[in-house]
């Protein structure tokens, strides 16, 4: 059979209402099988993802049976591919199982793979406006890659944690104060993952590496502002003292400036500069002194 005819019978049998659901379900799980990537077509997965049933998706998820288990992880990997290859008219009619799809990466649903994580976080960023659920996820995400302790997979962390922070930054409004940001674990996590990477000699690091954790430390210094740098003090010191010798080095050739290096640790530097200005943090002669003192050097120069 061509792909366009093992296509369409597919399409039937997930809009015939007289087939049963447990059929609808096992039809949807054996796709992969059925299809190769590069059969799946822009025009191939309109037609696929606009026959298959939310509630086809929504059984398997909300299941407690031991068959369905296995399959949790491979819907999240089929609508993940839905979201990237079809139109948001199509792939939106599944937002509402995108909660479910979160609780996949809590501990109680079993050992997590990385590639289920890209998968969902993949789906949580084309498809969810609700902040509960996005900063549960940051949650269960930082979690997981602080329990890979050593063994962390340092592109990864970074890739998805950037994606998940530019997400949160796309829902807050202007006018929005602080409170509206769940600050729950996740700060916390982010940070001593940072501080222990940047604990190593950063030569031996990648330029991409390098410029994915000062991506990460200007989101979250962003977000929370200098509260961020408040939980650990020693941290805020190094960052403050790093992201110094970082602007003179973007700065180093007038006539070749660094510009997009020079605006990436401008914004950390600011963050810094605004808690001069905030009594409770800036107290004479705390750490944050040191560091705004510190700051001042580029001023100097």
């Amino acid at each position: 059979m061509s792909a366009d005819e093992r296509l369409e019978e597919v399409c039937e049998t997930l809009e015939d209402p007289d087939v049963e659901l447990r059929r609808k379900i096992s039809t949807i799980l054996t796709i992969p099988r059925i299809f190769t990537v590069q059969e799946l077509t822009t025009e191939r997965c309109e037609k696929l993802f606009t026959s298959a049933p939310v509630e086809v998706f929504d059984c398997v998820l909300n299941s407690e049976d031991r068959q369905f288990q296995d399959g949790k992880p491979l819907i999240a990997h089929i609508l993940s591919f839905c979201c990237q290859m079809t139109s948001p008219t199509t792939h939106m009619k599944f937002k509402p199982v995108i909660a479910n799809i979160v609780k996949l990466s809590t501990p109680k649903n079993g050992p997590l793979t990385t590639s289920t994580l890209n998968d969902i976080t993949i789906i949580v960023t084309y498809m969810s406006d609700d902040r509960k659920c996005i900063y549960d996820f940051l949650r269960n995400t930082t979690s997981y890659f602080i329990n890979q302790g050593e063994k962390l997979e340092v592109e990864v962390f970074l890739s998805i944690s950037k994606l998940l922070l530019s997400k949160i930054f796309s829902l807050i409004n202007v006018g929005d104060d602080a409170s509206t940001i769940d600050t729950r674990v996740w700060p916390v996590g982010i940070l001593s993952i940072i501080r222990n990477l940047i604990k190593e000699k950063t030569e031996k690091m990648s330029e991409t590496i390098i410029i994915g954790i000062w991506d990460i430390i200007g989101s979250v210094s962003r977000l929370m502002g200098p509260d961020w740098f408040s939980l650990d003090e020693n941290f805020a010191k190094i960052v403050a003292q790093m992201n110094t010798v970082e602007i003179n080095m973007a700065l180093h050739t007038a006539d070749s400036i660094d510009v997009v290096k020079f605006a990436r640790h401008l914004r950390i530097l600011e963050v810094f500069v605004s808690a001069i200005n905030d009594e409770e943090i800036f107290t004479e002669g705390g750490t944050l002194n040191d560091v705004c003192l510190a700051v001042s050097f580029i001023f100097i120069q």
